[in-house]
Protein backbone atom coordinates (compact mmCIF):
# COMPACT_ATOMS: atom_id res chain seq x y z
CA UNK A 1 0.00 0.00 0.00
CA UNK A 2 1.36 3.74 -0.79
CA UNK A 3 3.61 4.48 1.94
CA UNK A 4 4.61 1.50 3.57
CA UNK A 5 7.52 -0.56 2.50
CA UNK A 6 9.28 0.37 -0.64
CA UNK A 7 6.44 1.89 -2.06
CA UNK A 8 5.40 5.50 -3.72
CA UNK A 9 3.27 8.10 -1.94
CA UNK A 10 2.92 9.93 -5.11
CA UNK A 11 -0.81 10.54 -4.13
CA UNK A 12 -2.18 11.29 -0.97
CA UNK A 13 -4.27 8.61 0.49
CA UNK A 14 -7.98 10.18 1.45
CA UNK A 15 -10.06 7.13 1.78
CA UNK A 16 -10.53 3.42 2.72
CA UNK A 17 -11.22 2.91 -1.01
CA UNK A 18 -7.84 4.90 -1.77
CA UNK A 19 -6.65 2.15 0.07
CA UNK A 20 -8.19 -0.98 -0.74
CA UNK A 21 -8.09 0.27 -4.96
CA UNK A 22 -4.10 0.18 -3.93
CA UNK A 23 -4.39 -3.20 -2.98
CA UNK A 24 -6.65 -4.52 -6.13
CA UNK A 25 -3.91 -3.17 -7.85
CA UNK A 26 -1.00 -4.92 -6.49
CA UNK A 27 -3.70 -8.51 -7.02
CA UNK A 28 -4.32 -8.18 -10.29
CA UNK A 29 -1.15 -6.46 -11.82
CA UNK A 30 1.51 -7.70 -9.60
CA UNK A 31 -0.16 -11.07 -7.79
CA UNK A 32 -2.21 -12.04 -10.85
CA UNK A 33 -4.89 -14.13 -8.60
CA UNK A 34 -8.26 -14.85 -9.37
CA UNK A 35 -9.85 -16.02 -5.50
CA UNK A 36 -8.46 -15.06 -1.82
CA UNK A 37 -9.38 -14.82 0.94
CA UNK A 38 -8.59 -11.50 3.17
CA UNK A 39 -7.82 -11.07 6.75
CA UNK A 40 -7.18 -7.54 8.59
CA UNK A 41 -6.60 -6.10 12.08
CA UNK A 42 -7.80 -2.79 12.70
CA UNK A 43 -7.68 -0.32 9.91
CA UNK A 44 -6.65 -3.47 8.29
CA UNK A 45 -10.31 -5.06 8.67
CA UNK A 46 -12.01 -1.85 7.34
CA UNK A 47 -9.61 -1.83 4.11
CA UNK A 48 -10.56 -6.04 3.83
CA UNK A 49 -14.29 -4.93 3.80
CA UNK A 50 -13.66 -2.10 1.09
CA UNK A 51 -11.50 -4.53 -0.93
CA UNK A 52 -13.95 -7.26 -0.75
CA UNK A 53 -16.89 -4.88 -1.57
CA UNK A 54 -14.34 -3.98 -4.58
CA UNK A 55 -13.97 -7.55 -5.47
CA UNK A 56 -16.31 -9.68 -5.13
CA UNK A 57 -16.44 -12.27 -7.34
CA UNK A 58 -12.59 -12.41 -6.70
CA UNK A 59 -13.52 -12.28 -2.74
CA UNK A 60 -13.84 -15.60 -1.13
CA UNK A 61 -14.18 -14.62 2.18
CA UNK A 62 -13.04 -11.90 4.79
CA UNK A 63 -11.68 -13.00 8.48
CA UNK A 64 -11.40 -9.36 10.49
CA UNK A 65 -10.44 -9.09 14.23
CA UNK A 66 -9.13 -5.80 16.66
CA UNK A 67 -11.18 -4.16 13.85
CA UNK A 68 -11.12 -0.27 13.74
CA UNK A 69 -15.16 0.41 14.24
CA UNK A 70 -17.24 1.31 11.35
CA UNK A 71 -18.77 4.15 12.82
CA UNK A 72 -15.50 5.85 14.22
CA UNK A 73 -13.66 5.99 17.40
CA UNK A 74 -15.15 6.84 20.89
CA UNK A 75 -12.33 8.97 22.35
CA UNK A 76 -13.59 11.33 25.37
CA UNK A 77 -13.85 15.10 23.74
CA UNK A 78 -13.22 14.27 20.50
CA UNK A 79 -15.33 13.23 17.20
CA UNK A 80 -13.91 10.63 14.89
CA UNK A 81 -16.57 9.05 12.34
CA UNK A 82 -14.56 10.40 9.01
CA UNK A 83 -11.38 10.41 7.36
CA UNK A 84 -11.75 14.42 7.93
CA UNK A 85 -12.18 13.98 11.76
CA UNK A 86 -8.83 12.12 11.40
CA UNK A 87 -6.97 14.65 9.88
CA UNK A 88 -8.61 17.45 12.09
CA UNK A 89 -6.45 15.97 14.89
CA UNK A 90 -3.34 17.85 15.59
CA UNK A 91 -1.11 14.59 16.09
CA UNK A 92 -2.30 13.26 12.29
CA UNK A 93 -1.00 16.94 11.45
CA UNK A 94 2.45 16.24 13.10
CA UNK A 95 2.58 13.09 11.85
CA UNK A 96 2.03 14.33 8.03
CA UNK A 97 4.90 16.57 8.27
CA UNK A 98 7.39 13.76 9.39
CA UNK A 99 6.19 11.69 5.94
Amino acid sequence: MRGFGYSSYNKEVETLEDMAMDLKLFITEHLKIDKFFLMGHQLGGCIALELAHLMPEACQGVLNFAMFPITGLKVPGFKIETMEDIKALPEYKGFRNMM
